[in-house]
């Protein structure tokens, strides 16, 4: 519903004619009025009991207001890159004078001064308020696209004219944004010690909505690739929701992997990250996902714990008469000083 606020002030200042009582200064909001027209902002006005006098003052002051305020949301429009803007009014602050006949707007200022004007907006809630715009939630507070004009900012350049009989607030399509451009990043986090550990590995995913105001979920699935010193490819996949600014964890288990492997094996791994449009995500084409894609610094390898003993093989091990499996590429460990073996895999030697 609208919200009204009214500040008194006795000069009548011109208008087109006398409604026989004390000027006040109303400002009312909402989503959408309707086009930017001359009989919306009547419409507006009326919203809370306000009738127009429709003379010439009253409906020149309208003219004034409302197309200065077209024009400009057209040019901002096609300055932020849209050719086509559709703009339509969302607020109106006017003077006005109830009196024993009536409620009437006449086209007179009431020679109110900028103080007046902005003492009337704050006290109307409008800056206060959260409103709706296509599903998005806002404030008059908001930056647009270029990251500096608000609705506020609107009503404070015009507010700052004073006096004034009328001010319109137009704002097109985009204003305030309804969507925004999702960004993610990763950053590999896990531990990658050597072929034998049972350690999660993690990533850790970025996302941004790029300073916009816009707070939301987002779903999207993030897959381990891991490949072995042999050649072979493991996949795992898991999916995660979070916030669209902010930085979450996503952990991976060797049995996420593989549910035969009893501990990682040598190999090196990266992730790919996938989130598909949803929410007030900026439209992309259907088979748009945003994918990235990191390597590891270090691969598994194999080699000795810093808390193993020191040792020395006398001779290198045998070669197997087969290729081993990746699971058993492990690190040597020396069940005696002469003769080291491969634990947990039997050999042959050729």
């Amino acid at each position: 519903a609208p919200v009204t606020a009214r500040a008194r002030a006795t000069a009548p200042g011109a208008g087109d004619g006398s409604a026989g009582g004390t000027g006040k200064i109303t400002w009312v909001y909402k989503d959408s009025f309707g086009s930017p027209t001359r009989e919306n902002v009547k419409s507006a006005m009326g919203s809370v009991g306000v009738k127009s006098m429709d003379g010439s003052e009253s409906n020149s002051a309208i003219d004034e207001a409302v197309n200065g305020a077209n024009a400009e949301c057209v040019a901002r429009s096609k300055a932020s890159g849209n050719q086509n803007p559709t703009c339509r009014l969302v607020s109106v602050g006017f003077v006005h004078t109830p009196g024993a006949n009536g409620d009437w707007y006449t086209g007179a200022n009431g020679t109110f001064d900028a103080a007046k004007w902005k003492a009337a907006y704050n006290a109307s809630g409008i800056p206060n308020n959260t409103y709706s715009y296509q599903g998005a939630n806002y404030k008059t507070s908001d930056a647009f696209s270029d990251g500096q004009t608000s609705i506020n900012s609107l009503a404070a350049r015009e507010m700052s004219k004073a006096p004034r009989a009328v001010v319109a607030i137009v704002l097109d399509q985009d204003e305030p944004p309804v969507d925004y451009d999702l960004t993610v990043s990763t950053q590999a986090g896990g531990l990658f010690t050597q072929a034998g550990s049972t350690d999660d590995v993690s990533d850790a995913i970025t996302t941004s909505r790029g300073g916009s105001t816009i707070s939301e979920d987002v779903t999207g699935t993030v897959t381990l690739h891991w490949t072995g010193l042999d050649g072979t490819t493991r996949t795992a996949s898991k999916q995660f929701t979070q916030n669209n600014n902010t930085t979450k964890s996503v952990s991976f288990g060797y049995r996420d992997v593989d549910k035969s492997w009893k501990v990682w094996p040598a190999g090196s791994y990266y992730y790919d990250v996938t989130v598909g449009k949803q929410g007030h995500m900026k439209p992309r084409p259907a088979i748009w996902a945003l994918r990235t894609r990191r390597n590891p610094g270090s691969p598994f390898r194999p080699r000795r714990r810093r808390s193993s003993p020191t040792w020395r093989a006398s001779r290198s091990p045998p070669r197997p008469s087969r290729s081993l499996p990746a699971a058993c590429i492990r690190r040597i460990s020396p069940p005696s000083r002469t003769r080291p073996s491969i634990s947990g895999c039997t050999t042959r030697s050729t």
